[in-house]
């Protein structure tokens, strides 16, 4: 028995030096389950970008890898494709309602439900720029493979189910080819998802009874002082949070 054990331990070694001399490069000692194994490295010391051991088996003989190691580097992977998210809201006179969109869009942007390969704009219908037009030629310029436009609009209004729809097909025969191989698609309107508007809807409204001035009870006498000292303190703590 103890004749077998030494004949399979000098069969795997003898393998385990095949496949490092069959291989070009210089060898890596790494530790795996407590033992230290040989492992192929390339001649100029440039790092895998997968573990050499995923796609090579040393127990195997070198004459099952006649054309080498597979390739893993990340050169010869998939790039992930950019989508382009535009926000587009009909536009004002004030600064400060166009700013709003676009501070939407960074925080957009940053937060944890957008994805790292999305780029977010934002586009005005009218009245104020970016246009369009000028939204969608960013996104182009960015490197984006799609673009998703979503009206920034709470009802089904005429600018929401035309004048959007409209001035984006008119932007894209602008742009010609710039943009001919690139799919720009719509999303429907914000107020569209009424359920998650009532949530919303439903919790500014609680807060504005827990913290809003309440009618004051002169008749409650000494219980309805009490009250309102309750009353301030619940909204004092609802403040600081």
């Amino acid at each position: 028995c103890t004749a077998t054990m030494k004949l399979y331990v000098l069969s795997f070694f003898f393998i385990l030096f095949a496949n490092v001399a069959a291989f070009p490069g210089t060898c890596k000692s790494r530790r795996v389950g407590g033992c230290s194994v040989s492992k192929a490295t390339k001649d100029d010391d440039s790092e895998r970008s997968d573990d050499i051991f995923d796609t090579w088996d040393p127990r195997l003989s070198p004459h099952l890898y006649p054309d080498g190691l597979p390739d893993t580097s990340k050169e010869d992977k998939e790039e992930i494709e950019k989508v382009g998210v535009l926000l587009i809201d009909h536009g004002s006179r004030k600064p400060a309602s166009n700013e709003f969109l676009h501070a939407l869009a960074e925080r957009y942007q940053t937060s944890s439900c957008c994805p790292p390969h999305y780029i977010v704009k934002a586009a005005h219908m009218e009245i104020a720029e970016p246009s369009i037009e000028m939204g969608l030629h960013s996104l182009v310029d960015a490197g984006v493979g799609r673009i998703v436009c979503h009206p920034y609009f709470l009802s089904p209004g005429r600018h929401a189910t035309e004048d959007v729809p409209r001035l984006i097909e008119e932007a894209k025969i602008s742009l010609g080819d710039s943009i001919s191989d690139i799919p720009v698609i719509q999303t429907e309107y914000l107020g569209s998802q009424s359920d998650l508007l009532l949530d919303v809807i439903g919790s500014m409204v609680n807060t504005a009874v827990r913290t809003g001035p309440k009618k004051q009870n002169s008749d409650m006498g000494f219980f309805g002082e009490i009250m309102r000292m309750m009353d301030a303190e619940i909204g004092a703590e609802d403040i600081s949070s």
